[in-house]
């Protein structure tokens, strides 16, 4: 395997020489180093593919770079220490020196098993590992096949079973009950963690923790993902036990101290495909003209108990996972599925926000406490939607959708006459062969079988919906008037059929339905967090020693990024107005969005706002929410999939009786790990997407797009395809009509000798290059007949809205527009830093 990662590599056999070459060094100027002291930091290894890293400083501006012959074994997600021993200059970063690694990453590296005789190999496709893992193989005893040096663990190793098949020693997996070791041959996707790597060893050395399946199989490649990100994608048969073990009777002890709601209107509104419903609404009209609205939220935290086996199993995921084709739950799915999804026509226990608002959407009194509900009706999004878009006239109308819980949507004998349902159930037959087991799959979790085609929507639920979308929009055009900030990115969702295959790429559209859920929400969750905030005095002010808390917050926005965007604005001739104070930025920020909506620039201007706000977090410490204006807010409506909001519960539930307040310290512990789990579930389902679509555009290899410029680099712009905004690059040495360079400080490409220009929001027009599954990359080609602009035209766009450059003092300007520039550099250029080579 040697051989294989100098070509890989390109600086392999330097490399490998290294060792010798550090020794004479040290002899050389041994004396001369150790009077030398340099600034050393603690960060992150963030490695590309030809073995150089940046080492990410948390606090510090500019990363680290390090060669390839200077990261002494530190690989990808590693902590280290590093020493600066090259500050930065004008034209050249800062450069450093692993001299320590601190801690190996927990995340496995995944890769394809590789076996020669005696000899196996974990090789390599990644943009972030370039080294192949080698893996020992034993045999039945714990020995070593070939002796590698080392000894103790084997657990992760590989044992030979016969016919060029083994098992992994001590990495178990359960079938029907059977718990076995896990199989494998050469050729698998496997996942590995590395254990070390010794100084003359061509190869790190490490074991395997999971074996993923057949390279190609969408499940391998989910799970690939999950285990990149040491994610679970399955629960031990004893936490699936001990949710089993819980009973779905409701007793008269579990209704002790819970106010009754079964007799009031309730139901639930979701996405179409959802699984798990942990919020649900209930409303009445007062007779003072008031209205009544309970959120009402599962009572998670009522079947999981502190320190239980399931307790740790959800503390330790922190959040659910949604990939494309799947949910990786935070509990198993006789809790998120069945106890504590609040099903229609079922009674389920739940904790709630109860709300007395007037006809202004003024909240004039609330109650918090345990309940149970029985919900009348489960929704999607765009059942209610079509009842918001008919307003009144809905009233008069016969319209369908959902599930009453009572009949299963294929069995209602009403909808049995619908020619539409009739000749959907006849495609879905003819489309697949398990039409039979989907349907007693989505009667059995009463999941609403389509939009528009469900149970007869009673009246009184038609007229509550129109109610509270008019409260709703009452709050939420308060909110903005507070404050809040508005970012509208459109969010593409891919649609895949019963293989995983991704078949269409779409536009998720968001409206008054999604809003209506969105507000009643956001004022339960505010609501909590002054409560106890308070100490139950709403209005009147935190208190000094309030109790502890889990909060979400979120920071006002670095001062300097602001400014860096009304810099870069300024080139697209935009002037901001005052950002003095946190209300003054918001509100600069809503102008400069809607003055900048539908035009080219506006989404390179929605990125850059986006990248200056600080990230939302939970903590115990109160700082507010910047982003939705609120000065108290905490997470608690989505228990099953948001470990945080279990805590909140547990919390509330103790306060309401009047306990002492809780361990400040236990609980920022928690709090940081929740927010480092959702970071983390974040990434790995931004990977699903970008595998997802890729493998949509393997078969448009060659065709033709229309698009627009989506940022540019020095090595390549990026360009994102009309209408699926799906984004691929364009190297700029693969561009033959000209040299190309980028202009930083305009944030432009530039030709050399036809000075034509191309600049963020540019339509151009591509052809699909090639595509890199393993990678999750995509290869675009500029075609000709790109116009662009010519230098002259763009000068005018550049000194703001088509008036000539005013002053002669273009060297200040320059290096006001290169700080601004720097100031709002995307992430994903820094995650894209190895292919300048």
């Amino acid at each position: 395997m040697n051989g294989r990662n100098r070509r890989k590599s390109g600086n392999g056999e330097q490399r490998r020489n290294y060792g010798r070459h550090d020794k004479r060094h040290d002899r050389r100027d041994g004396d001369q180093n150790r009077r030398k002291e340099y600034p050393t930091f603690t960060g992150r290894v963030q490695m590309t593919r030809e073995g150089y890293v940046f080492v990410i400083v948390e606090g510090e501006e500019d990363d680290i770079f390090v060669k390839a012959a200077k990261t002494n074994g530190a690989l990808n997600g590693d902590t280290v220490k590093v020493a600066v021993t090259k500050e930065k200059t004008d034209t050249r970063r800062k450069e450093g020196e692993i001299v320590e690694i601190i801690e190996r990453s927990i995340k496995p590296f995944v890769g394809i098993l590789h076996i020669v005789g005696p000899q196996a190999w974990v090789l390599m496709q990644s943009r972030s590992m370039p080294y192949d893992i080698s893996v020992d193989i034993i045999d039945k005893d714990g020995n070593r096949v070939l002796d590698s040096g080392r000894s103790g663990k084997t657990d992760g190793l590989l044992v030979l079973s016969g016919n060029g098949e083994f098992s992994v020693r001590g990495v178990y997996e359960v079938v029907d009950g059977n718990r076995s070791e896990l199989k494998c041959h050469s050729g698998m996707k496997v996942a590995a963690l590395v254990d070390g790597w010794e100084r003359n060893a061509p190869n790190p050395h490490g074991h395997l923790t999971d074996v993923l399946g057949e390279p190609g199989d969408n499940d391998t490649e989910m799970h690939s993902i999950l285990a990149e990100y040491a994610l679970p994608y399955r629960f031990e048969a004893e936490v699936e036990n001990a949710a089993d073990s819980i009973s779905d009777k409701i007793t008269e002890k579990d209704l002790e101290n819970r106010r009754d709601f079964r007799d009031t209107l309730t139901f639930t509104i979701d996405p179409e495909d959802a699984k798990d419903f942990d919020d649900a609404l209930s409303f009445r009209k007062l007779q003072n003209g008031n209205f009544e609205v309970g959120v009402h939220i599962a009572d998670v935290s009522y079947y999981v108990t502190p320190g239980s086996m399931l307790d740790k199993e959800a503390q330790a995921r922190g959040t659910s996972v949604y990939l494309v084709d799947r949910t990786v739950p935070m509990l198993p799915e006789k809790l998120s599925n069945k106890l504590c999804s609040l099903r229609p026509n079922e009674d389920k226990l739940t904790f709630s926000a109860v709300f007395e608002l007037n006809p202004r959407a003024t909240v004039e009194n609330f109650w918090l406490g345990r309940t149970i509900i029985c919900s009348d009706y489960r929704f999607a999004y765009e059942t209610a939607q079509q009842i918001i878009d008919n307003g009144e006239e809905s009233m008069n109308m016969e319209l369908r959708g959902g599930t009453d819980g009572k009949h299963a949507p294929v069995a209602d004998p009403v909808l049995e006459a619908s020619p539409e349902a009739a000749a959907r159930r006849e495609a879905e037959k003819k489309a697949s062969k398990t039409f039979d087991a989907k349907a007693a799959d989505r009667s059995a979790s009463a999941m609403g079988e389509g939009v528009y085609e469900g149970c007869l929507i009673p009246d009184n639920i038609k007229e509550a919906i129109l109610d509270l979308n008019m409260l709703a929009g009452k709050i939420r055009k308060r909110r903005f008037a507070s404050g809040a900030i508005s970012f509208d990115r459109p969010e593409m969702k891919v649609e895949v059929d019963e293989k995983g295959r991704p078949v269409r790429v779409y536009e998720k559209e968001t409206k008054e339905a999604n809003w209506l859920i969105e507000e009643f929400m956001l004022l339960a969750n505010r609501t909590v967090a002054e409560f106890v905030a308070t100490g139950g005095k709403i209005g009147s002010g935190e208190k000094k020693n309030a109790k502890t808390f889990v909060y979400r917050v979120h920071d006002e926005p670095n001062a300097e990024k602001i400014q860096g965007l009304r810099e870069f604005a300024g080139n697209f001739g935009y002037k901001m107005g005052e950002t003095g104070n946190g209300k003054e930025i918001s509100e600069s920020l809503n102008e400069l969005l809607a003055e900048s909506k539908g035009k080219p620039e506006f989404d390179a201007l929605e990125l850059i706002a986006l990248r200056s706000m600080a990230k939302a977090c939970y903590s115990t410490d109160n700082i507010g929410h910047y982003g939705l204006a609120f000065r108290y807010y905490t997470h608690f409506t989505s228990p099953i999939r948001r470990y945080p909001d279990t805590m909140v519960h547990r919390l509330l539930a103790m306060y309401l009786k009047g306990a002492e307040s809780q361990s400040k310290e236990y609980y920022e512990d928690q709090c940081k790990h929740a927010s480092e789990r959702e970071v983390i579930a974040a990434e790995a389902e931004r990977d699903s997407i970008k595998y997802k679509l890729v493998e949509f555009m393997q078969d448009k290899v060659g065709a033709e797009f229309e698009g627009h410029i989506s940022g540019l680099t020095d090595w390549g712009m990026y360009v994102e395809i009309e209408p699926t905004k799906i984004e691929g690059m364009v190297a700029l040495r693969d561009v033959k009509s000209d040299f190309f360079e980028f202009d930083e400080d305009h944030y432009r490409i530039v030709g050399r000798r036809t000075h034509k220009i191309y600049r963020l929001g540019d339509p151009v027009k591509i052809k699909v290059k090639a595509t890199n599954l393993e990678q999750k990359l995509l290869d675009y080609e500029l075609l000709d007949g790109n116009e662009g602009s010519s230098a002259e035209e763009d000068g005018k766009v550049i000194a703001g809205g088509g008036s000539k450059e005013q002053g002669s003092n273009k060297a200040a300007r320059k290096e006001k527009v290169h700080r601004a520039i720097k100031a709002t550099k995307s992430r994903k250029n820094k995650a894209e830093k190895g292919k300048k080579n």
